[in-house]
């Protein structure tokens, strides 16, 4: 089972990490990206029927800098459901608060496609961290936050049996 990381930085910025999710994890995420980037992500890649997806997007998007409305992000996202077949989605949720409402179109939209999506709420594995789960920036997350959010996204893929950790 290969693992495919789509999206913006909260997965590009793993890739020293890619151990911590599984075996065969290959990072396709890029900082910076928006929901239309992620099927150009997809096909550079080439994710297929036996791979499991793992999506973080939706941070970007809520940006005033990109300016994607809420309803053209559920659009895209509906799209990317459509067009990609993994054995499995993995929905990372935007981290920052205010951008709920994506993360909440994004789910829906995955959800639609493939009922069995599992979704990683990252700010609620987020919150006992407060302020420093994310960097200076208040948009990057900390090694702290990665701490708590790798092995999520891991036992989310399959790869960490979340009895024993390993």
């Amino acid at each position: 089972m290969r693992v495919v990381l789509l999206g913006d930085s909260h997965l590009a910025r793993v890739q020293r990490d890619l151990p911590r999710i599984g075996p065969d994890v290959v990072n396709a995420a890029v900082g910076g990206s928006v929901a239309g980037d992620v099927l150009a992500q997809a096909a550079q890649v080439g994710v297929g029927p036996d791979d499991v997806a793992v999506l973080s997007i939706g941070t970007n998007d809520d940006m005033p800098a990109n300016d994607v409305a809420l309803s053209v992000f559920g659009a895209r996202i509906t799209e990317v459901a459509a067009q990609l077949h993994p054995a499995r989605w993995v929905y990372v949720t935007p981290p920052l608060p205010e951008s709920a409402a994506y993360g909440d179109t994004g789910r829906a939209a995955l959800e639609e496609a493939h009922p069995d999506v599992v979704v990683v709420d990252t700010v609620a594995l987020l919150e006992p961290l407060g302020a420093r789960a994310f960097l200076e920036d208040d948009l990057h997350l900390t090694g702290a936050a990665y701490d708590l959010l790798l092995p999520a996204v891991a036992a989310a893929v399959g790869t960490l049996d979340t009895a024993t950790g390993a």
